[in-house]
């Protein structure tokens, strides 16, 4: 695709993301061919909107799809259980049959079937099943946008989708590293929205008659706050070139938590009190970012996983060829 059309699409997406939400954002995406083009540029599809919804506090299904898509079949609308935090599936084995205790977020309207990651230590079998099966109940919590619910039950025997646990760990591990790239094109969105109404409340609010943004302690807090947000969204896009896309995607998740850590407290602080208050909207990004910063591995679990690789390599990747 050239420079061009990839620009339009940034453009019709930004669009989109604006003017709409909920059910008619769905609609939207789904008129537009957001799968189609997932399909033929996953990169360009999946930080093309996941950015713009980061910066406007929002959330898609379009989450689900980038995972289901990729299942044999690839059909829309399953939805991917998740592992909780610090487990490695989302199900385990029970006798002739599957315990299931997991959650999932951004459920399409509609979902009639669940794909549970079944393991112990690691993920050896994927299966899907309907929805009436399972217990799924709603969840509120620190960001309601997300649409969490937790998904719990014991089903019976069911066929995996794939022929062996090799080939579901590959899966798996090609999936996640999608979905943690999803996660962190939202997590740079909403990082650069945060910054940039710290930016603008500095230039516009005076102190001891003189704007806030002259001060020197807040142009610190502001230049750091950019370049961890600038480092964020470089980190997303050499991700999808890096020759091993799982290691870039989990380095790439590392970054995004050292970024929130980062731009969150610099714009907080920066924003003074009125960043505390309901009416403001610094909320309404920061609390979104927060649990996707949770999602599918944290800062500490992160570091161990990168360093067991480097270890376990003997020397660090070049993830992108410069």
């Amino acid at each position: 695709m050239t420079m061009e059309a990839a620009a339009m699409v940034r453009r019709t997406l930004a669009e989109l993301v604006t003017a709409r939400t909920g059910a008619d954002l769905v609609a939207g995406l789904d008129d537009f061919g957001w799968v189609d083009l997932f399909d033929d540029d996953p990169g360009l599809a999946v930080q093309s909107l996941f950015v713009e919804l980061g910066r406007r506090g929002k959330w898609s299904p379009a989450f689900q799809d980038a995972a289901g898509r990729t299942l044999p079949g690839g059909i829309v609308g399953r939805t991917v259980v998740l592992p909780r935090p610090r487990r490695a599936s989302s199900a385990s084995r029970d006798g002739d049959g599957f315990l299931v205790d997991g959650f999932a977020i951004g459920v399409r309207p509609g979902n009639d079937s669940y794909v549970l990651l079944v393991g112990s230590s690691d993920v050896d079998w994927v299966v899907e099943v309907p929805a009436y099966c399972l217990e799924v109940a709603a969840r509120a919590g620190l960001a309601d946008q997300l649409g969490t619910v937790q998904v719990t039950g014991r089903v019976g025997e069911a066929d995996s989708l794939f022929p062996d646990p090799e080939a579901a760990r590959s899966w798996w591990g090609d999936t996640q590293a999608t979905l943690r790239l999803a996660l962190c094109s939202y997590i740079a969105g909403g990082l650069r929205g945060m910054f940039e109404l710290a930016r603008d409340h500095a230039a516009e609010r005076e102190q001891f008659g003189r704007r806030v943004g002259t001060f020197q302690a807040v142009r610190h807090k502001l230049a750091e706050a950019y370049v961890a947000v600038e480092a964020l969204d470089g980190a997303c896009a050499a991700a999808w070139d890096a020759g091993e896309r799982p290691l870039a995607a989990a380095t790439t998740k590392l970054v995004a938590s050292r970024s929130v850590s980062t731009v969150a407290a610099h714009s907080q602080q920066v924003l003074a009190g009125v960043g505390f208050t309901a009416e403001h909207p610094f909320h309404r990004l920061l609390k979104p970012v927060v649990m996707c910063d949770r999602l599918l591995g944290s800062a500490p679990e992160l570091a161990i996983e990168v360093g067991r690789c480097m270890v376990e390599r003997g020397e660090a990747p070049r993830l992108v060829e410069l």
